[in-house]
């Protein structure tokens, strides 16, 4: 074998992609640690490109079909600024709406659905004393559930909150003096907390800004790395598979704002036909929390049911079977085909990668799997389409539609 410069530089480089593999694998706690410690270093900036990637969305739609109808030469050095403002005033003025429109709402209803505690476990109880009479034969099973709702009860509750301000940091439980320190401890670090993400969220956001103003300047100088690091033919592959993900993570993210607002409609409608309460604020609840795939829908529906509780113990059951229903349908029809279709993915793989995606990484992985899968599909898809061709093949050949013939099956 021929050793020159080029097959010498390749070996070297295997040799300490090996060393590096060995390493990790050997000392996997270490790197545990030491990845975790660059994820947190790397948190406001992974926080701004996020934020970046959805403000794109507004500003795409502002710059592309609002101000290029604007011809005046004076308006272009306006038009980037004026479209990451305007991204900003949308975004922000969409959380205002729903937290002026959920919050005070459900705070009321919280506190309303405590103060009647002792209410509805009287009316429990009252429940259980009818089971009892009725069915004799349960009363050992519903002493144990009487005993189990008291464990629940508001004094209890009340009751576990004090035990656990008055334990020490370390569990152990203490004196009114332990109670301070746990205090003095617990204060501590809820303001270490909201000052790391204050800082977080101030540097996420000027690297957002920093991105929007400067994305075309920060694509060409990835192509140009691409180019210096890769041969020709592999630098235009590897920058159109990253385009490839990136449409299909646009589209995914439109597709999810679609399917929110079809939620939320639907939601808003039902409950008006079925005449339940809160039935504008709920929908516009579920549609913001739909945001998080199939899961979303389940937190908005808790909070929902809550909200209909504290007007009516029936009411809340008619909405509990509705959502369950709605749920169902969002699941396996509106969001397959909503979503799905946006990247180019059908229901099946669709439904696959919001599935393995939340047993691996829960909530961040059904958002991340489903653009992750399509564009794996679609570069699948053009290879196979490819060779097809080359081969002279069509993918209208009947051999693909219906199969290989018996007969010609068995010569072969």
């Amino acid at each position: 074998m021929h050793f020159n410069r080029y097959t010498l530089r390749r070996t070297m480089l295997a040799l300490v992609l090996l060393i590096i593999i060995a390493y990790a694998v050997f000392h996997a706690g270490d790197v545990g640690v030491s990845f975790g410690k660059l994820l947190n270093l790397l948190t406001p900036f992974i926080a701004g490109a996020v934020m970046a990637f959805i403000l794109n969305v507004p500003m795409r739609f502002l710059e592309g079909r609002v101000f290029s109808k604007i011809k005046s030469k004076k308006f272009k050095k306006f038009k980037r600024p004026l479209a990451v403002l305007l991204s900003l005033i949308i975004v922000i003025l969409l959380v205002t709406l729903v937290s002026v429109i959920v919050i005070p709402q459900l705070i009321d209803s919280i506190t309303l659905f405590v103060s009647n505690m002792p209410e509805y476990f009287a009316g429990f109880n009252r429940l259980l004393d009818q089971v009892v009479q009725r069915f004799p034969d349960t009363a050992e099973q519903v002493e144990q559930v009487r005993k189990n709702i008291e464990n629940i009860s508001p004094a209890n509750i009340q009751q576990g909150i004090m035990d656990f301000l008055r334990s020490s940091p370390d569990g152990s439980n203490g004196d009114n003096g332990t109670l301070l320190t746990s205090a003095l401890f617990s204060t501590f670090g809820i303001v270490t907390s909201v000052f790391g993400f204050l800082v977080n969220a101030v540097v996420g956001f000027a690297f957002a800004i920093y991105v929007l103003f400067a994305k075309e300047d920060l694509a060409i100088q990835g192509r140009r790395l691409i180019f210096a690091i890769f041969s020709h033919e592999t630098a235009k592959y590897v920058i159109h598979v990253f385009q490839v993900g990136f449409a299909k993570f646009y589209n995914f993210l439109t597709g999810q704002l679609l399917e929110a607002v079809i939620l939320g409609s639907l939601m808003s409608i039902g409950m008006l036909v079925l005449q339940l309460p809160y039935a504008f604020m709920i929908g516009v609840l579920i549609g913001f929390t739909a945001l998080i795939p199939i899961a979303g829908a389940v937190i908005g529906g808790f909070i929902g049911f809550l909200l209909v509780f504290s007007v009516s113990t029936t009411k809340a059951l008619i909405f509990l079977v509705f959502m369950l229903l709605l749920q169902q349908f969002e699941s396996n029809v509106i969001y397959p085909r909503v979503v799905g279709s946006s990247v180019g993915l059908p229901s099946m793989w669709t439904l696959f990668a919001i599935t393995i995606g939340g047993s691996l990484m829960g909530l961040m992985g059904m958002l991340l799997f489903v653009p992750l899968v399509s564009t794996i599909y679609s570069l699948i898809s053009e290879i196979i389409y490819g060779r097809l061709e080359m081969k002279g093949i069509s993918e209208k050949d009947p051999n693909i539609l219906y199969g290989v013939p018996d007969s010609k099956r068995l010569k072969s």
